[in-house]
């Protein structure tokens, strides 16, 4: 070839060291075209006890280059962190969309009575001040889970008879029942049935697992170490949900994670308009302060 190709091999060059001679020829590339990517440029060193080939190939600058692989496992790791944090973030939301589009409903062919036994625990500070706790037990409680939601709740207050609050009857009511709503309004619990209550459903949950339970934080709790242990395992799990002045509107934060807690039920268009008058009813007749569950 000569020095105009584009390919071509100059004269042979020779040169001297540690007592050997060396002869070059090296090949040159005058213009680089499409023609000889990807291509085999055969070499031939030929010595006197053998010959050895190898091949040189060209390759167009950046196809193996690395950034853009690295760059793209960066990016496909942050989508996967950020779908991971929408997830844990909104995770409530998508549950509670899915159930509603799938008209899912877990309380068909289980043979359980109820949804949940409310079980409030009071203690010795607010046993005389604690309207507010009972109010929000015997009748928000019900009115948006039982009335807005149609869940079946089992309140001892409202649905045991009088008289028949052995431990057998207790052992079961809670036996019926799909969940176990706690109703936590300060460290120091006094009412000994309720404690009595409290450890019948704590056994059931945490050691039978024949319920699940679900821990509402009435009032904020400043030190968990005066509870019981089973209680404090609980309190620490995600089946906690706090109540705040703002969770009066059933489409709280508070509300939609209990339903997220609940089993998945599937109420009709027809029966969510019919109760939302009845919770309305409710709300202004009862209570002025449960006038926001309407909207």
């Amino acid at each position: 070839m000569s020095g105009n190709d584009a390919v071509y091999e100059s004269p042979v060059r020779t040169f001297t060291e540690d007592n050997r001679t060396f002869m070059i020829t090296p090949l040159v590339f005058n213009e680089i075209k499409a023609e000889h990517l990807n291509r085999s440029f055969q070499c031939v060193l030929v010595c006197p006890e053998a010959d050895a080939f190898g091949d040189v190939i060209l390759l167009e600058k950046g196809k193996n280059d690395i950034g853009p692989k690295v760059l793209l496992l960066i990016m496909t790791i942050a989508v996967f962190i950020i779908l991971a944090v929408v997830y844990i973030e909104f995770k409530i939301y998508f549950a509670l969309c899915f159930r509603d589009l799938t008209a899912r409903d877990e309380t068909l062919h289980d043979s359980k009575e109820y949804d949940a036994y409310v079980l409030l625990l009071k203690s010795d500070e607010n046993l005389l001040s604690a309207k507010g706790e009972e109010t929000f037990a015997l009748e928000l409680l019900p009115a948006i889970l039982e009335q807005q939601f149609g869940y079946r709740l089992c309140i001892f207050e409202r649905d045991v008879l009088p008289g028949g609050a052995s431990a057998d009857d207790i052992l079961s009511y809670i036996n019926k029942c799909r969940r176990l709503i706690i109703i936590l309004c300060a460290e120091r619990m006094a009412d000994d049935s309720s404690i009595y209550e409290l450890m019948i459903g704590l056994h059931q949950a945490l050691v039978e697992r024949l319920i699940i339970p679900i821990l509402i934080e009435y009032n904020p709790i400043r030190d968990i170490t005066f509870l019981p242990e089973s209680l404090q395992l609980i309190l620490r799990s995600n089946r906690t949900v706090k109540w705040r002045s703002a969770s009066l509107s059933q489409n709280s934060c508070f509300w939609k994670k209990m339903r997220y807690l609940m089993p998945a039920k599937h109420i009709k268009a027809s029966e969510y308009s019919q109760n939302g008058r009845t919770i309305h009813s409710l709300s202004k007749e009862n209570n002025p302060s449960f006038s926001n569950l309407a909207t």
